[in-house]
């Protein structure tokens, strides 16, 4: 009886903690993936130097035009820029989908609140700055990746202390919905 009224207590204990701990690894897990998209978006853009396209994709074979980008995304070579894969054109990844509670949206790219696409030109440039906000909406997480007109990434920091998080503009990135 002891061991199990012993077993019960550290079950208590543990398992809100074990959570945290895989809401937390999901969420670092993403931000790495969003941070290694771009990397790799801009280096083949540099490498082959030929417009390379991003977008939101639920099927990993078009562009949905979804604003979520949860369902997962898609990149490809965009030789004629018309930021649609077309006949010919080669797909380089295709992002799975994020975890089930989670958001993923591209803010503030070319003027929009939101994008669907994002396109590097050639030589590695990126058409315009903007952020990938990454919530996981069942421990409240709120996350962002900052894009430079350079094609630099950094995650986003609030640098002026007001509790939110900024883009490279110095823009509160909204919260989670």
């Amino acid at each position: 009886m002891t061991v199990i009224l012993i077993a019960s207590i550290l079950m208590v204990v543990a398992v809100p903690g074990m959570r945290s701990l895989s809401e937390r690894s999901q969420q670092l897990n993403a931000i790495g993936d969003i941070s290694s998209m771009l990397a790799r978006a801009r280096s083949e853009a540099a490498a082959l130097y030929q417009p390379i396209t991003v977008c939101s994709s639920s099927d990993g074979a078009s562009c949905t035009g979804d604003l979520d980008w949860q369902p997962g995304w898609l990149m490809f070579v965009d030789t004629n820029s018309n930021q649609q894969l077309d006949e010919g054109e080669t797909i380089i990844q295709v992002g799975p989908p994020l975890p089930v509670g989670s958001e993923l949206k591209a803010l503030y790219f070319g003027g929009y609140d939101e994008a669907t696409v994002l396109t590097f030109k050639k030589g590695g440039m990126p058409e315009t700055a903007g952020s990938f906000r990454y919530c996981f909406k069942q421990a409240s997480i709120l996350q962002a990746v900052n894009l430079s007109v350079s094609g630099q990434t950094r995650i986003a920091v609030d640098t002026n202390g007001d509790g939110k998080l900024e883009n490279n503009a110095g823009t509160p990135i909204p919260e989670c919905q």
